[in-house]
């Protein structure tokens, strides 16, 4: 049987189970007929005279609108673009220039064809709620998202309704996601993470504690309140959890850990506190994850495990050629053309049992002396320092060596018993010689390791001030 397409999620668990929780957010809660109404006469008013626009965007800090903005759109047949509420009116600018007609919607003072979420939620109050819609034939572009930007400035993505129903399906299989469930969502709500939470459980019939932001206190509280069963957090989110103490409540199942690469040495804490970590792969492209599996006491985080149901991966070796059992990892889904694959920029290894191992970005490698060093396995590695809370590695570039390993570290280690616990247990080529001591690593939006502005901490701020 065909997986419900993502315009019938919301009218299935709101027939199915009308007084069931569906959304509990920082200010108010919404069983799944209350969700119904409201999302039900946000599309009435979108589809008011001059409202007709294709893509609505969408740039607030509020995200219990977002939530019911979601599923107007796709009720209403429309598709929807999320923004950081931080992004830079420049890079708005190009975003939009990208796109077929929209309407704008945005916090503060309304310009142009744009509007406020208060007045459009004005609007919703008189508007009489739009009949069930008939069925729809698929968007080819039902989200439009773009990507963390980690590497320069964000493009966008499209995503339609096959990507969104195929990822949905695969995932609350894998995840026995069921109606009974609550997720808390801490995940920015204008990248895939976040807005997958939603969909996920709209298909399940779950519900959703909704933060607007992370914070680690308040989901330390939510875990030891709510009867939390789901939670998906990046490597430096649950780095902080545990810091704060955080305890896993007897009802998490699943702790989904993304985004970046989760150091043994964090994940041997978590799981050694009893904390549930799956460790997952997968991009926007991919509609989020393509892998995932638990992880127990002495297995390696780097190893995702084999693909979800209807996603291969394939490596490519030096000449580009796939079969390879290390190499480059390229992605197929089951949206995409037969023959078709995504080329993905990660390196990755395949053992015998056809288990993906991650091995860092192709891009991202350090020549220095002669030696490839990926600085994801040097982060790993330094993360087992004692008082180091967190680490991330970047290159400086030297006339002798070519690159030099920087690490920037938090913890209350001092630099010199870093310096000293390196030089006793990395190899040569694997060993910093330049650490700094920072209050913060610099992170993007979604909560990841930002190796652009790393490089730039690395290039500019080092040759300023010396090594050391």
């Amino acid at each position: 049987m065909e997986p419900a397409a993502p315009c019938d999620w919301l009218l299935q668990a709101a027939q199915c189970r009308p007084r069931a929780p569906a959304l509990l957010g920082p200010t108010a809660s919404l069983d799944y007929a209350g969700m119904l109404e409201r999302t039900r006469r946000l599309a009435a008013a979108l589809r008011e005279p001059g409202s007709s626009a294709e893509v609505l965007v969408v740039q607030t800090r509020d995200s219990e609108f977002l939530v019911c903005l979601l599923h107007a759109a796709l009720l209403g047949g429309r598709a929807l673009m999320p923004l950081d509420p931080d992004l830079p009116p420049g890079w708005r600018a190009d975003l939009l220039a990208a796109l077929p007609s929209h309407r704008l919607i945005r916090d503060g003072d309304a310009a142009g064809d744009g509007m406020t979420p208060g007045e459009l939620l004005e609007a919703a109050a008189m508007a009489e709620p739009i009949d069930l819609p008939p069925a729809q034939p698929p968007l080819s572009a039902r989200l439009w998202l773009s990507t963390s930007g980690s590497g320069g400035r964000p493009k966008l993505v499209a995503l339609g309704d096959a990507a969104l129903a195929a990822s949905v399906e695969a995932v609350n299989r894998r995840l026995r996601l069921a109606p009974s469930d609550l997720w808390l969502a801490c995940l920015p709500l204008f990248h895939v993470g976040g807005l997958s939470v939603l969909l996920r459980c709209a298909a399940a019939g779950a519900a959703v504690r909704l933060h607007g932001r992370f914070d680690a206190a308040a989901v330390a509280r939510d875990l030891e309140r709510q009867p939390v069963s789901h939670l998906s957090l990046v490597p430096a989110m649950l780095a902080r959890l545990l810091e704060a103490g955080a305890q896993p409540p007897a009802s998490l199942r699943v702790v989904l850990v993304g985004g970046g690469p989760l150091s043994p040495a964090l994940a041997e804490r978590a799981l050694a506190a009893g904390w549930p970590l799956w460790v997952t792969y997968g991009m926007t492209e991919t509609a989020s994850q393509v892998a995932a599996r638990p992880l127990a006491l002495g297995e390696d985080p780097a190893c995702v495990g084999t693909p979800l149901p209807g996603f291969a991966v394939r490596l490519l070796d030096a000449a580009g050629q796939p079969g390879a059992s290390e190499g480059v990892i390229e992605l197929q889904t089951p949206w995409m053309e037969a023959g078709e694959w995504l080329h993905t920029g990660d390196r990755g290894r395949l053992d015998e049992l056809g288990r993906l191992s991650l091995l860092g970005r192709a891009d991202q490698a350090l020549l220095s002396g002669g030696e490839t060093v990926q600085p994801e396995a040097v982060e790993g590695l330094l993360a087992a320092c004692p008082g180091v809370a967190g680490v991330a590695v970047s290159g400086h570039r030297d006339p002798v060596w070519g690159e030099v390993l920087v690490a920037f570290y938090r913890g209350s280690a001092g630099p010199s018993a870093v310096e000293d616990w390196c030089r006793t247990h990395l190899a040569g080529a694997l060993r910093p010689r330049i650490i700094r001591q920072v209050s913060e690593l610099p992170q993007t939006a979604s909560g990841k390791l930002d190796r652009r502005r790393l490089r730039r901490w690395a290039e500019e701020g080092l040759s300023k001030r010396g090594g050391g």
